[in-house]
């Protein structure tokens, strides 16, 4: 179950939840190009979906999204995100470095669902609390 930062009043857990991922487009389609000011063929965009809710594994925490990073390996080749930040929302039943209502970063495998949605499941290897002068932004 999840809880509030104060660990008192039970969340609702949704039962689906917004998340970013990749779509082909048809072909026709173009952007242009920063470096050069020529149009690019455009084969891809990102699109907002639905998920369902992400359930922690054992050793997984499922983080409230606050903040996504953007590096050149996800517009390259991962799909929704691998670096962000946010708040433990709830843990898998032998999470138990992270309280709920943690201020965590993360940095999830490729082969994972990532940053690009309301939350995620994240392994607790690849969190860490983020230290109080740090923001959100920077931690992302």
């Amino acid at each position: 179950m999840s809880t509030t930062e104060n660990n008192s009043t039970p969340l609702p857990i949704p039962e689906r939840i917004r998340a970013l991922h990749r779509v082909r487009l048809p072909s026709g389609g173009f952007a242009i190009s920063r470096d050069s000011g020529e149009p690019l063929p455009v084969t891809e965009r990102f699109a907002m979906t639905e998920a369902p809710f992400p359930l922690p594994e054992a050793d997984q925490v499922v983080v409230k999204v606050a903040r996504a990073g953007l590096n050149p390996v996800d517009y390259k080749s991962a799909d929704s995100g691998v670096d962000g930040a946010g708040y433990v929302f709830s843990l898998g039943s032998s999470a138990t470095r992270f309280q709920v209502g943690d201020r965590v970063m993360f940095h999830t495998d490729l082969r994972l669902p990532g940053s690009f949605a309301e939350y995620v499941a994240v392994p607790m290897a690849a969190l860490a609390l983020i230290p109080a002068e740090m923001t959100f932004d920077e931690a992302a």
